[in-house]
């Protein structure tokens, strides 16, 4: 008979006991909360709890330090979900629709935390890549991804999936318009999300001293640009939002701003909306500071309650008068034709 301590088990009975431990771990907790291989239930790993499955996922980007593990459910996930399309109805590149895109794309960033891989340095400065596109140069968002693409970092993989991500936005037309230029966006190689936005921007946006002059020129005919959009407030304001951004992506300010405002403004046809446009600018001139925003915030919703009265454009009562009578009168000489 052999005799068994702590430190002389035998084979079988290691094994054995080895076996039993992997069964205890498999079974679920007792009735009293402890699990069965006797460990306390505080001591268990908890779930981490989030209401929905999407919150789960925001907060493992978190929470994940380093590369993304893409073997995992999570990081299968992750990936899917951010190189989806930023919109239902694809992005073909026009001015209009410039600024909606930008919205999405940016949205995107902060959601899935890739605004750090888009901060790019220039001349002793860092710029945001989605706000300043015209200041940073091809060159420098180069040497900015030649510093992660060598390593085995969360920025490569941002870079990925933001190049996915806007290739899975844009129309047929439009992706093979960038893609003349994959000498540009692709480095040893492979392709940078990065350089791929800048060539989209090169294209859509191009930055010359004669694009800045014909915004500003723009700027200065908002009057034409109201009628052009049929006195719709809210696309007038998207418009001129898109003119201002462009000139702060290449390092511009527009001047005059308000008063530009003021002249698209005053170019509606509804009485009401040009009343309010009156005395708001009335307290304007009398010394009241109105900002660019402030004044485009409140003319919008003035707009939207005018159209939520469905009273927008509605005709005054003298109008109405004007019009009754011009009928009249047309039936009057038909009648008299016949």
């Amino acid at each position: 008979m052999v005799l068994t301590t702590p430190s002389t088990k035998t084979a079988g009975q290691t094994s054995r006991r080895h076996a039993n431990k992997q069964v205890q771990h498999l079974q679920p907790p007792t009735s009293s909360g402890t699990p069965a291989c006797g460990q306390p239930a505080y001591l268990q790993p908890r779930p981490v709890f989030a209401l929905t499955p999407a919150d789960a996922m925001q907060s493992a980007l978190v929470t994940m330090q380093g590369p993304l593990d893409y073997s995992s459910s999570i990081g299968q996930l992750i990936w899917k979900t951010t190189v989806h399309p930023l919109e239902s109805k694809l992005y073909n590149g026009s001015q209009h629709g410039f600024l909606h895109f930008l919205k999405a794309f940016k949205l995107r960033a902060k959601e899935f935390h890739w605004t750090n891989t888009l901060q790019v340095p220039q001349d002793d400065q860092v710029y945001d890549l989605t706000a300043q596109y015209h200041i940073l140069t091809v060159d420098s968002i180069t040497q900015h991804v030649l510093m992660y693409i060598k390593e085995l970092s969360r920025d490569a993989q941002n870079s990925i999936m933001i190049w996915k991500c806007l290739k899975n936005s844009f129309t047929p037309k439009l992706r093979n318009s960038i893609e003349r230029h994959s000498h540009i966006f692709k480095v040893n190689g492979v392709p940078d999300g990065l350089l791929y936005f800048k060539v989209l921007i090169q294209i859509v946006q191009p930055n010359t001293r004669t694009t800045i002059a014909n915004i500003n020129h723009k700027l200065e005919s908002l009057d034409s640009m109201m009628v052009k959009v049929d006195y719709n407030v809210k696309q007038f304001n998207e418009h001129v939002q898109v003119l201002v951004d462009a000139l702060a992506a290449a390092g511009e300010t527009p001047h005059n701003l308000v008063q530009h405002l003021w002249k698209g403004y005053r170019a509606c046809t509804d009485k009401s909306f040009l009343d309010y446009i009156k005395r708001r600018h009335q307290d304007w001139n009398h010394g009241m500071d109105i900002t660019p925003k402030q004044l485009m915030m409140e003319a919008e919703e003035e707009y939207q309650s005018l159209v939520d009265d469905q009273v927008w454009l509605e005709p005054s009562a003298e109008e109405k008068q004007i019009s009754a009578l011009v009928a009249q009168l047309q039936e009057l000489n038909s009648r008299m034709k016949d």
